[in-house]
C-alpha cells in the first residue's frame, strides 16, 4: 500500500512539473528557464515563415519543429501552407463541427442529440486546445490535432467519433418538438462559443503570419539546450540559408591565401602553399 502511495504521488509531482513548465513557456516563450522550452518560439518561426501563402508543398523544414508530426503540427503546416492552408483547415473543422451539432439538433431522441453534440465538442476543444497552444494563447496542452497528427490510437478514436455521429444521423429522424424547444437554443450557443473561440485564434494566427512575422522570424530564444546550458537559440532555417551562401576567399596584404571554400582557388594557390607547407 504505501509502495503504490509513493508512485501516486510521484505521479502527481511530475505531473504539476509538466504543467508548471507549460505554463513558463507560455509566460516568457522567448526566455525562460525550462530545458528544450523552445518549443513555442520554433512554433512562432515556423508560422512566419509561413506568410500569407507558405513556402510551398514539400518545401518547408518540419524535421526542424520539435514533435512537428504531433503536438507542433499545425506549425508545420502553417509553414508550408502559409495562412490559407490554416484558414481552409480551420474551415474543415468549423463545417465538420457544425455538421455533428445539426445531426444533435435533428436527432431522435435525448441519447442521440446529446452523443453527438458531446463528439462534435470533443473534436472542437481538441483542436482549439492544440490550436491555441501552439498560437501561444493559451498553454502547450499535449492534446493531438484531430485527423492532423501521426499516432493509429488517435486516429482510429477520431474515426470512431465520426461514426457514433453518422449512426445518430442514419436513425429515423422524429425530433420531439418539446426536445427541439428545450435544447435547440443551448446548442446554439455553443456552437456560436466555439465558433467565437475559432476565430479569434484565425485572427492571432493571421497577426503572426501575415502582419508581425518578421519580428518573429529572426528573433532568437534564451532558453536552456539539452545539454543544460542556457545560450541563444536561432531560428534553424536561417542557419540552414546561410550555409548556401557562397563565400569568397580571404588573402593576406601579400596575396597569400588564407581560407577558401573553393577546390579551384586551392589548385590555383598550390605553390604557394606547399611553399608554406601546407599539404
Amino acid at each position: 500500500a504505501s509502495m503504490s502511495q509513493s508512485s501516486v504521488v510521484s505521479f502527481a509531482s511530475l505531473d504539476a512539473h509538466t504543467v508548471v513548465e507549460r505554463v513558463s513557456m507560455w509566460l516568457s516563450p522567448w526566455n525562460n528557464d525550462v530545458r528544450g522550452g523552445d518549443q513555442l518560439p520554433h512554433s512562432r518561426w515556423a508560422f512566419s515563415t509561413g506568410g500569407a501563402w507558405g513556402s510551398g508543398p514539400g518545401w518547408g523544414d518540419p524535421a526542424m519543429i520539435p514533435a512537428g508530426h504531433t503536438d507542433l503540427v499545425l506549425p508545420a503546416i502553417a509553414e508550408e501552407w502559409g495562412f490559407a492552408g490554416v484558414a481552409a483547415i480551420l474551415t474543415l473543422f468549423v463545417f465538420l463541427v457544425h455538421r455533428a451539432f445539426q445531426i444533435a439538433r435533428r436527432a431522435a431522441d435525448e441519447f442521440g442529440m446529446f452523443l453527438a453534440a458531446g463528439m462534435g465538442a470533443l473534436i472542437a476543444l481538441e483542436m482549439l486546445l492544440i490550436s491555441g497552444g501552439v498560437l501561444g494563447a493559451i498553454p502547450l496542452s499535449g492534446v493531438v490535432s484531430p485527423f492532423l497528427s501521426s499516432g493509429n490510437t488517435a486516429m482510429l478514436s477520431n474515426f470512431l467519433i465520426f461514426a457514433f455521429i453518422l449512426s445518430v444521423s442514419n436513425q429515423e429522424r422524429r425530433p420531439d418538438a418539446a426536445l427541439k424547444g428545450a435544447f435547440g437554443l443551448p446548442l446554439r450557443v455553443a456552437g456560436l462559443t466555439l465558433l467565437a473561440m475559432a476565430l479569434a485564434l484565425a485572427g492571432k494566427a493571421a497577426w503572426v503570419q501575415i502582419f508581425s512575422g518578421d519580428s518573429y522570424i529572426a528573433r532568437d530564444a534564451l532558453v536552456y539546450a539539452e545539454d543544460g546550458v542556457k545560450r541563444p537559440q536561432h531560428n534553424p532555417r536561417l542557419t540552414s540559408l546561410a550555409r548556401e551562401i557562397r563565400r569568397g576567399s580571404i588573402y593576406d596584404r601579400n596575396g597569400v591565401l588564407l581560407a577558401t571554400s573553393s577546390w579551384d582557388e586551392l589548385e590555383k594557390n598550390r605553390p604557394a602553399l606547399e611553399k608554406f607547407g601546407v599539404s
